[in-house]
């Protein structure tokens, strides 16, 4: 996990930021060397509902840098937390056919994970991909070696999220799974709509399709 950053503001400013000094309340964030960073405003630059890397009550200075991709600041440098690897590990790929519930599914799975204070397992990631980022991946990965191993993206998914679970307990990842699992069949999922690996070389293939998407875009 990033505990640091050095960033470049557009006007020369280098400013160091720690992880949990500048934490978003449901208006914006005060920036140190920058000012206030209002969520409406990032959501009118983002030009989508979400906003600017999903910003919210709540989201750390740290991630918004990071998820804007250069637009608010560059990083120079970056401190880093490692963490040991966890005893177990999911991953997890939901296709849908339509975005509403693509966004109702999510929705409902990051407020579960939110709201489980008794769980040994833990979201380690979450991520949304469109029906355009899975078609210019499955164009891209012909031209990329390394992602030839990749299976293509279903055609007929408007766009799917991707869920990695970590924790202690294989009793517990399971349960999750089988909560997940319950919780898209109610937004209209089936399994067999679902890809999941429990395996590091399994894992890494669904790391390799999500840092595939702004690599073809940057391509293009």
């Amino acid at each position: 996990a990033v505990s640091r950053l050095t960033v470049l503001y557009p006007n020369g400013t280098e400013v160091q930021i720690k992880r949990g000094e500048c934490v978003f309340d449901e208006h914006g964030c005060t920036v140190p060397e920058l000012g206030r960073l209002e969520i409406e405003k990032l959501s009118e630059d983002g030009r989508c509902e979400k906003g600017l890397a999903f910003v919210h009550s709540g989201s750390d200075l740290i991630d918004v840098l990071g998820g804007s991709e250069g637009m608010l600041a560059i990083v120079t440098q970056l401190e880093l937390e490692l963490q040991k690897p966890a005893p177990e590990l999911w991953g997890i790929m939901f296709f849908f056919d339509d975005k509403l519930s693509v966004l109702d599914f999510a929705e409902k799975a990051i407020e579960h994970f939110d709201n489980d204070d008794t769980s040994t397992i833990s979201l380690a990631a979450a991520e949304y991909l469109d029906f355009a980022s899975m078609t210019l991946v499955n164009e891209f990965k012909k031209q990329v070696t390394l992602l030839t191993a990749l299976p293509d993206f279903p055609c007929h998914a408007q766009g799917a999220v991707y869920l990695e679970l970590e924790g202690s307990s294989a009793g517990e990842a399971e349960f999750e799974l089988s909560t997940m699992l319950e919780l898209f069949a109610s937004c209209g999922g089936e399994e067999a709509d679902t890809w999941a690996a429990n395996c590091e070389e399994e894992i890494e293939k669904f790391r390799l399709a999500r840092h595939a998407i702004p690599e073809a875009i940057n391509f293009e």
